[in-house]
């Protein structure tokens, strides 16, 4: 999964360039390449990490990712097109503050990504699984189903800034 985010990130254009100047891909369909290689904005999440035996601790775990993912496009809060509900949504997100509203944050990040690059996002989730089988195992599934749903639909499911 690590490897798709490298190919199409625009983030890192040059590294992706690199990467796979010499690959096989260049030498099958250059085209292709050149027209996807570090062009993209992604989102990259890995909830492998993602194991808890209560759900505060999960809950806990899931807001620094989210905070990770903010951090990682943290230049948009130079983009001149943000707006001042847009920065104090962003910075309250970036900064783990327990009121922000980390259900819809993915979402909400694909559209400050959409609009500042012109394009769709590409979010990629590895081990999107590992929460809700942690909330299984240690009886707290009611109590992540509804943040994890929602997390989860509004970016993948019903997301019109996100590609795919």
């Amino acid at each position: 999964m690590s490897m798709v985010k490298y190919f199409v990130d625009a983030s890192e254009p040059k590294l992706a360039k690199e990467l796979f100047a010499k690959s096989r891909l260049m030498d099958e369909d250059p085209s292709f390449l050149l027209e996807h290689c570090g062009k993209w904005p992604v989102v990259f999440i890995t909830f492998a990490s993602c194991t808890a035996r209560t759900w505060p601790e999960m809950k806990s775990k899931l807001i620094s990712l989210i905070s990770d993912a903010y951090n990682s496009h943290y230049y948009l809060l130079y983009d001149k097109s943000l707006r001042p509900h847009e920065r104090s949504r962003f910075e309250a997100i970036l900064n783990g503050d327990p009121s922000a509203l980390y259900d819809v944050a993915l979402r909400h990040l694909t559209s400050l990504l959409a609009r500042h690059h012109g394009k769709g996002v590409i979010v990629l989730i590895a081990e999107y699984d590992k929460p809700m089988h942690s909330a299984f195992e240690n009886k707290y599934l009611d109590s992540a189903v509804p943040f994890l749903s929602s997390a989860f639909t509004d970016c993948l499911k019903s997301n019109p800034y996100a590609v795919g």
